[in-house]
């Protein structure tokens, strides 16, 4: 994934994204993973280097954040749910929590202040 394409913005050092899309292979090289992962990158300088990671659900769509940058939604389109996650001192932590929507999650955004 080239970093030109990804839609991102930084906030403390720290970058969120709007969604990436990130294709693994198996070992016969052919394009696919189960479920997703959700991978949190630090932008330092010219240095990028991955912060935190954590399994999310299957053909996920979208990713918000708090205003605080410490809670992370993701949007699982296959379990019709909202995935609820905390960062704090940079570990990712899923909560547990889960909001069920009634269709797939296909997109997400915070509200404006």
């Amino acid at each position: 994934m080239a970093l030109s394409r990804a839609r991102l913005a930084s906030r403390a050092g720290v970058l969120y994204p709007r969604l990436i899309l990130a294709p693994l292979t198996d070992p016969e090289g052919n394009f696919y993973n189960d479920a997703g992962t959700l991978v949190l990158l630090r932008l330092s300088g010219t240095t990028l280097t991955r912060l935190a990671e954590a399994p999310i659900g299957h053909w996920s769509q979208g990713v918000a954040f708090s205003a605080d940058g410490r809670t992370i939604v993701v949007g699982n389109m296959v379990e019709r749910d909202l995935q609820v996650f905390e960062l704090a001192g940079g570990t990712l932590r899923d909560t547990g929590i889960r909001i069920k929507v009634k269709g797939g999650a296909a997109a997400i955004r915070t509200a404006d202040r």
